[in-house]
């Protein structure tokens, strides 16, 4: 026997337009991705922060998994990028906090003391290279707090926009610090501020981008992630 069903006539077009809807800033991005390497690199850097090194990419002389490798990179849960053993000027690597500092947010750290450079850089979404985890324009707006005995300085300079070629200084304390947690953050209005080991808050630039922090890289050095403060980028349902 057979059966005959009818159903009522409806134009494809019109259907198409109930469900048309943009994809938004990040649905774009996703759909640009041309690979599960971009699908992760781009679901990475919105994530909500956490306190440990990822991303790795190359610095000086730097070679992995080879069987003479005496260097080492992160250790510590992926918490601490950690150069002390790599000579001066030795082998390094770049890498980046995971997740994004979004709104109001602090941050702590430990640094080292040693002959390279220990501290970190802030650098706003729109001069950040997310391939290789530094400034796009190094006349372009970013933080950067260091930290050494061998110039027996801690510092924090920054530039506040695009075409600046010297730094803005507003910190330079001597002798540096050999222990002690140094903060970075920002308040509502989207001051940043530097805190280091001696309790005082020095003023930053201001800034309500979006925020990617990664480590000084010169060898001998270390940087360890010790906390992050900052609301989810998760949205109410």
């Amino acid at each position: 026997m057979t059966v005959y069903a009818n159903k009522p006539a409806f134009n494809v077009r019109e259907k198409l337009k109930e469900i048309d809807r943009k994809p938004g800033d990040f649905g774009e991005k996703i759909h640009k991705a041309n690979s599960s390497g971009d699908w992760h690199r781009t679901t990475s850097l919105e994530a909500s922060p956490i306190p440990y090194w990822t991303g790795y990419y190359p610095g000086n002389n730097t070679t992995l998994g080879h069987a003479t490798q005496t260097h080492t990179f992160l250790d510590s849960g992926n918490r601490r990028y950690y150069s002390i053993n790599n000579g001066n000027n030795g082998p390094s690597a770049r890498f980046r906090m995971h997740g994004v500092l979004r709104g109001e947010f602090e941050i702590g750290y430990t640094c080292g003391y040693s002959w390279g450079w220990s501290g970190v850089w802030a650098i706003p979404r729109s001069n950040f290279d997310a391939h290789a985890n530094y400034r796009k324009d190094a006349n372009g707006p970013h933080v950067r707090t260091f930290n050494n005995s061998s110039n027996n300085h801690s510092n924090a300079y920054y530039k506040t926009d695009y075409g600046q070629s010297d730094y803005q200084i507003t910190t330079t304390i001597s002798p540096g610090f050999s222990s002690g947690m140094f903060k970075l953050w920002r308040d509502s209005t989207g001051m940043m501020y530097h805190r280091p080991p001696n309790g005082t808050d020095y003023s930053l630039l201001s800034t309500k981008e979006d925020i990617y922090i990664v480590n000084e890289s010169q060898a001998p050095n270390f940087v360890q992630l010790e906390y992050v403060l900052c609301p989810s980028h998760g949205e109410s349902i």
